[in-house]
């Protein structure tokens, strides 16, 4: 979840400004506008990609930002922290109760990465259904062998400048003419088109013009990017959007092949009698969807229409323009606003737990506490509050008084040293690190669980 809000933020500015640029650039032929569109198609798809680029970091509200990874700031080098070892039979309330927090929480179920992923998949797999009916569609073809239909495809690819073999087949499991592929294209008639001599040369010249402008490509980037930001509608939008101009630079092509547009746009009109199947055919037809009929028709009809392709220096202008943008979007990491941090990175957790009132921490005199401003000192009275605390934890015999009387002994000790001596940097004694005669003695050894801890003498040294 953390990164799709920041992801959903990205898509939705993204889409944004690409329904805004196609607003602007109304009076461009239908084929620029078409490669705005599957520009900024492009664009959003890509954003996934930010885990690849350097991050920048914007402030940002809570609610946009992503997780701050947690840094625990490392010890000293020079001090050597001394573990103390607890007995295991004094906290197992307390570890099974963390054992079972533990298992508690891996097993929960992250309902909304399920709730995303559901969607998109079932997306995806619709797109890859409709394909293979392709692929199935293509096995159960025959190829069309009719001299007027080969003489329009012939004229339209010389017109086109197109050189690639394109296969020209009919089928009987189709209501109207499709096209897809790259390298291979295929076109595909229905057995009534393929009676309708007379129409043949829109037909082809539509088909073909899909073939050549590489829509079935952008086609399958926009069912893509619809699968991955589902949850956006502007994303639906704008790929409804370049759908329909895709169409429209298809009828372009046609008009420029000298066909008279009142005949396309009756052509148009009879042919979208039948159901327009998008979604479970991946290709584009001649027949138009209900909803964009009338859009076709009149366009069709408007002698005043601008036509022109698609130039090198428009597409390339665009595409860098989006890259401009959409990289450093893509590359933009939204962090919690008001946190200070002096290199940018989050801020550094403390690592001590909470004292509560009736620890033996909140007990420690002041002047130990003042012993934080020397690192070795501070050190030795954090090994101190250790030894201490775990020393009150196994023997709950011990009164406060006992607790007391130690900390004052463990403050004297700290100030003279031993026998009067000065102590050793981050020590607490002769031997480095220990807080007795022996190293490791503040009740670890099995014999002393449960056993009062004894009365400090003079001097616990």
């Amino acid at each position: 979840m953390e990164l799709l809000l920041p992801l959903a933020a990205k898509s939705l500015l993204v889409a944004v400004l690409v329904l805004v640029a196609l607003r602007l650039a109304h009076r461009r032929s239908a084929a620029e506008r078409s490669w705005i569109a599957h520009v900024g198609l492009a664009a959003i798809a890509a954003l996934p990609l930010a885990l690849l680029l350097p991050r920048i970091e914007v402030p940002a509200p809570a609610f946009l930002a992503e997780a701050a990874p947690t840094i625990v700031a490392p010890a000293p080098a020079s001090v050597k922290p001394t573990e103390v070892a607890l007995p295991a039979s004094s906290f197992p309330a307390a570890a099974d109760a963390s054992l079972t927090a533990q298992a508690g929480a891996g097993a929960g179920v992250d309902w909304a990465f399920w709730i995303y992923a559901v969607p998109a998949a079932l997306l995806l797999l619709l797109t890859l259904t409709a394909l293979l009916r392709l692929i199935l569609l293509k096995s159960k073809a025959h190829v069309l062998v009719e001299p007027r239909w080969l003489s329009a495809l012939a004229h339209a690819q010389r017109r086109m400048g197109f050189k690639h073999g394109t296969a020209l087949l009919s089928s009987d499991e189709l209501r109207s003419p499709i096209s897809w592929g790259l390298m291979r294209p295929v076109i595909l008639l229905n057995s009534e088109a393929a009676g309708a001599h007379a129409q043949a040369e829109a037909v082809i010249a539509h088909e073909l013009a899909h073939v050549a402008h590489l829509d079935w490509l952008k086609l399958l980037l926009a069912r893509v990017t619809v699968a991955i930001f589902w949850f956006n509608p502007l994303v639906w939008l704008l790929a409804r959007e370049a759908h329909q101009l895709r169409e429209e630079a298809a009828d372009d092509a046609v008009l420029a092949a000298d066909i008279v547009d009142t005949d396309y746009a009756q052509l148009l009109v009879g042919v979208a009698r039948h159901e327009c199947r998008g979604l479970l055919i991946g290709a584009h037809g001649v027949a138009p969807c209900r909803n964009s009929l009338a859009r076709r028709v009149r366009r069709v009809l408007d002698s005043g229409s601008v036509r022109r392709p698609v130039g090198w220096g428009f597409a390339l202008g665009m595409f860098a323009g989006a890259s401009m943008v959409a990289a450093p979007l893509a590359a933009l990491t939204l962090t919690p606003a008001g946190l200070d941090s002096p290199s940018g990175s989050a801020p550094v957790p403390s690592s001590a737990p909470p004292v509560s009132a009736h620890s033996p921490q909140a007990s420690q005199p002041p002047a130990l506490a003042q012993s934080a401003s020397n690192p070795a000192s501070a050190a030795a009275a954090a090994t101190a509050a250790a030894a201490a605390a775990a020393a009150g934890a196994s023997h709950p015999h011990w009164s406060d008084e006992e607790v007391r009387k130690l900390w004052a002994e463990l403050e004297e000790v700290r100030r003279q040293g031993p026998n009067g001596s000065d102590p050793l940097p981050g020590t607490l004694g002769p031997l480095p690190g220990t807080v007795g005669p022996l190293p490791g003695t503040v009740g670890t050894r099995a014999a002393d669980v449960g056993r009062p801890f004894p009365r400090p003498a003079t001097s616990i040294w």
